[in-house]
C-alpha cells in the first residue's frame, strides 16, 4: 500500500532575509527539499523553486501556504493547486497579489481586463469547480479574447459548465 507523503517546514530568519525550508518525505525515502527566500527589507522573493512536486495534495498546499501567510489561496479557490507554481506564487508571496480578485487580474492581464472585469472572471471561471485544469481556464481566456460581448460569453460558459 502506498503511504501518503508528509510535508514539514521550518523558518530561518536572518538579518536581510527569511528562508522557509519545506521538505517532503514519501515512503521513507530521502526527503525532497524546497527553499523559498524572501528579502526582509523589500518583501521580494529572492529564491523560489520552479516546481513544487510535493504539492500533490490539498493538505500539502495548506501546509505550504499557511507559514508563508498566503492561505487565502487555499480558502478562496476550488482547485488552489493550479496556482502553485513559481510564476504565480512569486507575486503572491511578495504580497503583490493578496486576494482572488488580484489573482484574477494577474491571469486576465491588463489588455484583456479592458474587455472582461477580473471580478467577473473570478466569479464565472476561477471560483467554479468545473475549471479544474489550466486547459479549461485557457479555453475560457481564448473565448473571451475573441468575444464581442464578454459578459454574454461568460454567461454562456457558465451555462455550459453547469
Amino acid at each position: 500500500m502506498l503511504e501518503k507523503s508528509t510535508i514539514s517546514h521550518g523558518k530561518v530568519k536572518e538579518q536581510h532575509l527569511t528562508r522557509w525550508i519545506f521538505w517532503a518525505r514519501q515512503n521513507g525515502t530521502t526527503p525532497e527539499k524546497f527553499v523559498v527566500e524572501v528579502s526582509n527589507s523589500t518583501g521580494a522573493v529572492l529564491s523560489i523553486p520552479s516546481s513544487f512536486s510535493f504539492l500533490s495534495y490539498t493538505d500539502h498546499l495548506d501546509t505550504f501556504c499557511k507559514p508563508l501567510g498566503i492561505d487565502w489561496l487555499v480558502k478562496a479557490l476550488p482547485y488552489p493547486i493550479l496556482f502553485a507554481y513559481a510564476l504565480l506564487l512569486k507575486p503572491i508571496i511578495e504580497r503583490k497579489v493578496t486576494n482572488p480578485l488580484a489573482l484574477a487580474h494577474l491571469i486576465v492581464s491588463d489588455e484583456l481586463s479592458v474587455k472582461v472585469s477580473p471580478r467577473m472572471f473570478y466569479r464565472k471561471v476561477l471560483s467554479q469547480p468545473f475549471f479544474d485544469s489550466w486547459d479549461k481556464i485557457n479555453v475560457a481566456l481564448l473565448l473571451l479574447m475573441v468575444a464581442q460581448n464578454s459578459q454574454a460569453t461568460l454567461e454562456r460558459i457558465e451555462k455550459l459548465t453547469l
